[in-house]
Parts: structure tokens; C-alpha cells; sequence
């Protein structure tokens, strides 16, 4: 948005009585309003009652020094990915503002706006930054890890059994009639 400036009342002066004093700004004797950013020239015009006219002019000045802000999102922390070393993993935006106006965020894994990819195993830091269209900006680190998991290798030893009463598909396996191991 645009900012309400205050500016001070112009002093007026001379061997008559001032009638009336105006600016460029707003036509009034108060030159206090809302101005763009950047540089607005306000001229004044102090008029005395025998109509002698003088003027002068100042510049207000207005700066966008305000950091856009930034939020992270979450951290992450996920399994590996079955067999691999890796997660694939969908990562959110940042919520980003600016008083003036977001010109634009991305994160420096990807240089854009989205992280969303395969992570490796361990931690990855995401640094995510905003600028404004005025040229500030400000960033936020996200970290993302990934957990490895260790494969397991299985032994199973069976004694003897008797093949007629032990049932295998591919849904489930039937050991109720299998002896035990004792």
C-alpha cells in the first residue's frame, strides 16, 4: 500500500498579513496525506491579502525499507524410499507477503518456487527466499531429512514338516498343523 506521511505545516511570512497558503498536493494548507514511493515535489503557494504571491518547493520522499516477510514451511522428516537411498518428497510453498508487493520466492534447490523432488538420505537444508519489488529481501531455511532404512535379511529355519498339512498362496500361509519346535 501506500503510506500516510505526516509533513509539517508550512511557516508563511511577510511585511502583509498571509491570506492563504496552499500545496500542490492536496490544494490545502496541509500537505499530509497519502504519497507513492518515490520522490513527489510539493509546491507551496502563500498568497498575501494585497494578492503578492510567493512560492517554494520540497520533495517528499518516500522508501520502501521493509523486509518482505517469510515463513517456512515445516520441517520434514520421512523414510527412504523402499530399496533406495532417497525420499521422494512434496514439499509446500513458503507464505510470503510484502507491505508494497512479492515480486518473487524460490528456494536454491531448485531455483524455483517449488521444492518438490527426490532428497537423499540425511539432512538437506532448503533455503527459501522472498524479494519485494523494491529490491529487499529476506529468506528462511527449512530442513528436510531422510531417514535411512536397513534392509533386513530374513532366515527362517523349519524342521520337517508334513507338506500335507501346511498350505501356501499368495494371500497367506496356514501353519496351524505345523509341529512345534521344542
Amino acid at each position: 500500500g501506500q503510506p500516510d506521511v505526516p509533513v509539517p505545516v508550512l511557516i508563511a511570512f511577510g511585511a502583509c498579513l498571509i491570506d492563504e497558503v496552499t500545496n500542490s498536493h492536496t490544494g490545502t494548507g496541509s500537505a499530509s496525506g497519502t504519497y507513492t514511493l518515490g520522490t513527489t515535489p510539493v509546491t507551496w503557494t502563500a498568497t498575501d491579502f494585497n494578492g503578492n504571491v510567493s512560492q517554494c518547493t520540497h520533495d517528499v520522499i518516500v522508501t520502501d525499507d521493509e523486509l518482505p516477510f517469510i515463513e517456512c514451511p515445516a520441517d520434514v522428516t520421512v523414510s527412504a524410499d523402499v530399496g533406495t537411498n532417497n525420499a521422494f518428497i512434496t514439499i509446500p510453498p513458503p507464505l510470503v507477503a510484502d507491505n508494497c508487493d512479492v515480486d518473487t520466492f524460490f528456494n536454491d534447490r531448485t531455483g524455483t518456487t517449488d521444492a518438490t523432488g527426490s532428497y537423499p538420505a540425511g539432512v538437506t537444508l532448503v533455503t527459501w527466499t522472498v524479494l519485494d519489488v523494491n529490491g529487499n529481501s529476506n529468506g528462511c531455511v527449512q530442513q528436510v531429512t531422510v531417514e535411512q532404512v536397513n534392509d533386513i535379511e530374513v532366515t527362517v529355519q523349519m524342521s520337517p514338516v508334513d507338506r500335507k498339512s501346511t498350505r501356501l498362496n499368495s494371500s497367506h500361509t496356514d501353519i496351524s498343523r505345523m509341529p512345534s519346535s521344542a
